[in-house]
């Protein structure tokens, strides 16, 4: 017996998720914005990056991105769409930590409010 699974498309997500969580990607999407056309400072954005798991990198325009995964657990179609993620916004590697948790490395600070989505 062959199953057949749907793809979704990141658009197809995104709009499936809560009013709550879309205003706040659309807020970080702003805060972006005012941080690179220097609206705002490096101390501050650096609060509001690192609330979300977002860490800078010593290479210069690149960001990773620190997934928490409650109780370590993922079934396929999320570790897929984590996957999809690094694919088109990271190193297209996912790193597992000791700390149940998923790292996408080198990924550009403008695309981050995407990749959340």
């Amino acid at each position: 017996m062959e199953v057949q699974v749907k793809e979704k498309s990141m658009q197809d997500i995104s709009e499936g998720l809560p009013d709550e969580v879309r205003e706040e990607l659309d807020l970080f999407e702003r805060q972006v914005k005012d941080y690179q056309n220097g609206m705002t400072g490096e101390i501050k954005f650096q609060k509001i990056r690192l609330q979300l798991g977002i860490y800078a990198q010593r290479q210069a325009g690149v960001q990773m991105h620190r997934i928490k995964i409650p109780f370590g657990g993922l079934n396929a179609a999320q570790l897929r769409r984590l996957a999809d993620c690094s694919d088109k916004y990271a190193s297209n590697f996912l790193h597992l930590t000791t700390r149940q948790d998923v790292q996408l490395y080198y990924i550009n600070l403008e695309d981050e409010p995407n990749m959340m989505r």
